[in-house]
């Protein structure tokens, strides 16, 4: 896939992105219509037959379907349990809290023994299954059900669903949200809006990052990140490739619930595009990023929001990082000279315009063994109150050391 329509198919998922994010249910607390949405949603983006929420019993015994869209009859149903007791296979895989990508459902041992009693009478052949979490802990799922033969889910389609998926969260978190605030009087239920906005900003702060252990190609990585009052728009990213990793650091302008949606369409299409052209230049995946961030957040969402972003790739084999794009200096210890160097980020905010190609520009460092690169990190607008976030990396055998970032 080229990389003109690798952007196309991006702008359509934060599209559709948007269409949630600006849903008048999402900040009603309307929970039958928000699901109803992102059933709809989830169904136009993977393009199947069908898709649905599930949610955990308090047991974790069964699964309740909350919202089931069939999209050729776009008739919307709900109440179907399955327990685990009949369905022991696909009950484990869930409790390993990842994706379940069947391409061949009938033969996928997660989901096997669904083929006589549901999917073979309603012509089901591939399932994709997508966790949805709450407060670090998996909920229940986002399924998605293919009519018309075994189907390969690519990583794309498994990205674009989960982040459809944490509009489930989202939805559930402003529905109690909605009920609190229609028990106390107008001022005590705005301050409960706002707390709630704030907690969805805080999770999608946290649990968007990486999870350790992390681990690429001639590095050992650690990471961490503690969250103050203030929230919502702190961006870092390490993806592993073939020969190396791309490693992503940034903030979002701005606090709460909009930056959060900002940097979690930032997060998925920094995720796309790497993970789909691993080999490309730094500046030229920036460039495409400031493409979808307009169109997303100034055409799309009219929010001022912008984001500054630095992306680095690190070539294991040549021990090079190249990158591209406006955030903070990079410092590096040179461990066989004793100095610290300052190295500029060229570049310039994105989100502001749509094309920033003549202001991108690829950089590279050279990184010895012993060597310590620090990714310093401060907000566009700096609070008082401020966020440390710290990622640090030790080769193996030798290269890049440590990245990190502190507010």
């Amino acid at each position: 896939m080229s990389v003109e329509e690798r952007t196309a198919r991006i702008h359509g998922w934060n599209r559709l992105l948007v269409e949630l994010a600006q849903s008048p249910a999402l900040e009603a607390g309307d929970l039958p219509a928000m699901l109803s949405q992102i059933t709809e949603v989830a169904a136009r983006a993977i393009d199947v037959a069908r898709a649905s929420v599930w949610l955990y019993d308090d047991e974790r015994t069964a699964i309740r379907c909350l919202d089931l869209f069939q999209r050729a009859e776009r008739v919307h149903s709900s109440g179907v349990v399955l327990g685990a007791q009949d369905f022991p296979g696909y009950f484990r895989a869930l409790e390993e809290d990842r994706s379940i990508p069947a391409n061949d459902a009938h033969t996928d041992p997660r989901t096997a023994e669904f083929s006589a009693p549901y999917l073979r009478p309603l012509g089901i052949d591939a399932m994709l299954d997508v966790p949805i979490r709450r407060a670090g802990r998996m909920i229940g799922v986002l399924c998605h059900e293919h009519i018309g033969g075994a189907r390969p889910w690519t990583l794309d389609e498994e990205l674009i669903a989960g982040s459809i998926g944490d509009f489930v969260t989202m939805a559930l978190e402003a529905h109690e949200r909605a009920r609190a605030e229609a028990a106390h009087e107008a001022a005590a239920a705005e301050a409960a809006r706002l707390a709630g906005e704030l907690d969805i900003a805080r999770r999608l702060q946290t649990s968007l990052v990486p999870r350790p252990p992390i681990a690429a190609p001639g590095l050992e990585i650690a990471a961490a990140m503690v969250t103050a009052t203030e929230v919502g728009g702190d961006y870092y990213d390490v993806v592993r490739t073939r020969d190396g990793a791309w490693i992503g650091i940034g903030d979002v302008s701005g606090h709460g619930l909009p930056a959060g949606v900002v940097m979690l369409m930032v997060q998925a299409a920094v995720a796309a595009l790497v993970r789909g052209l691993p080999s490309a230049k730094p500046s030229t995946l920036v460039a495409r990023l400031a493409e979808v961030i307009h169109d997303s957040v100034h055409v799309r969402l009219a929010q001022p929001e912008h984001v500054t972003l630095t992306l680095l790739h690190w070539d294991a084999s040549r021990r090079t990082l190249v990158h591209a794009g406006a955030h903070e200096d990079l410092l590096v210890f040179r461990a066989e000279k004793g100095v610290t160097e300052r190295h500029e980020t060229r570049g310039t905010w994105l989100g502001i315009t749509a094309d920033v190609t003549r202001e991108t520009e690829d950089s590279e460092l050279s990184l010895s063994p012993g060597d310590v690169l620090l990714l310093p990190h401060r907000r566009p607008h700096r609070d008082p109150q401020r966020r440390r976030r710290v990622v640090r990396a030790r080769p193996a055998g030798g290269g890049l050391r440590r990245c990190g970032a502190g507010g």
